[in-house]
């Protein structure tokens, strides 16, 4: 099969020069954005947001900026409200994490009568063009210059989502003082990347596993307690004690070696258990999320289903779906309340 090819005007294409932030994105297979036939364009604060559907893919952009370093602040922002975009409507998000290059002649670019450069540079009314860019790329643009962008065939989409909920989602995200602290915040980042993801699973249990390891991304080290420290700094002295009556570089003493290092490893509290501390302390500072013993409970459940579902390689389908549904309805709510904290720059 033959791949399509498109193309299509990629900037404003006049005036002073100034800077774009450009993010194509996709939604997960099923969902499209309704009503799109035309870009759809808003103030927001001193810069302008765009909405566009191409022929294959979505493109968000933050246009009027000053200057390139202006214009990358602005692509970081961007990504952060495709974030809670994907939580507010519940639906995954990809969008691109390479920034692309905008390649630009030496000479303005006379366009031909036909072809697809023609009819990009029809729309806008150009005569020639100065560049291009790659359509699946994020990009930082020269806005004033006429460039075109190169787009190459993709899946379509199906099941409609609302313009207005959308928007409603990116400008929110972008009316947060700190919203530039959520790119920083890698843990939080990865979890909601997580969440997005897990709409793009077909199975059942990838969907289940998918939205632990969103819930696992976001955990703290814990220590143990301080007893149980104690013990475990004496098991150690033992072992240690064994290790030493093997020569170096025999294979009995690098197994014991080995099992010395395991024992280290133990000075951080389980995983399961980090996981209930956690989740409940958020849940402690956002009632709506639930109660708190008993979303720990739950907790606990699927964090053992979880296991057994690794180790084993299957689970029970009746408990996988029963936990599933409860991770479709939790996990974006408690990711939305820990942006908004992150965004506003609060400190739990």
């Amino acid at each position: 099969m033959g791949m399509n090819f498109e193309v299509s005007p990629g900037s404003d294409g006049f005036g002073d020069a100034r800077y774009a932030a450009y993010l194509p994105f996709e939604l997960a297979s099923g969902a499209n954005l309704l009503h799109l036939e035309a870009p759809i364009e808003v103030a927001q604060g001193s810069i302008s947001l765009r909405l566009e559907k191409l022929h294959h893919i979505y493109a968000l952009s933050a246009r009027s900026f000053p200057s390139m370093d202006a214009a990358a602040a602005g692509l970081d922002g961007l990504r952060a409200s495709l974030l809670l975009a994907s939580l507010r409507i519940g639906v995954g998000v990809r969008y691109s994490q390479t920034l692309g290059d905008v390649k630009l002649f030496e000479e303005p670019q006379p366009s031909s009568d036909v072809g697809l450069v023609a009819h990009a540079c029809s729309v806008r009314g150009w005569a020639a063009t100065d560049g291009h860019y790659d359509a699946d790329k994020a990009a930082i643009l020269p806005d004033n210059k006429r460039l075109t962008r190169l787009e190459m065939g993709r899946a379509s989409l199906l099941v409609g989502i609302s313009i207005e909920n959308f928007f409603s989602s990116l400008t929110e995200a972008l009316s947060f003082h700190a919203i530039h602290a959520i790119v920083g915040n890698d843990k939080l980042k990865l979890a909601i990347e997580l969440y997005a993801a897990y709409r793009f699973e077909l199975s059942d249990n990838a969907q289940f596993i998918t939205l632990v390891s969103a819930l696992e991304s976001l955990l703290p080290d814990m220590e143990i307690v301080e007893a149980s420290s104690a013990v475990l700094i004496k098991v150690k002295a033992v072992v240690s004690e064994c290790r030493d009556q093997y020569p170096e570089g025999s294979d009995e003493r690098r197994a014991v070696d080995h099992l010395h290092s395991r024992l280290g490893k133990l000075k951080r509290e389980a995983i399961g258990t980090t996981l209930r501390a956690y989740v409940s302390d958020v849940v402690s500072r956002y009632p709506d999320l639930g109660n708190e013993k008993e979303v720990s409970a739950k907790l606990g459940d699927i964090y053992s289903i979880r296991s057994t579902l690794l180790h084993a390689g299957r689970g029970d389908e009746r408990e996988i779906s029963e936990a599933l549904g409860f991770l479709r309805d939790f996990v974006p709510r408690m990711l939305t309340v820990l942006f908004i904290e992150a965004a506003k720059g609060a400190t739990p």
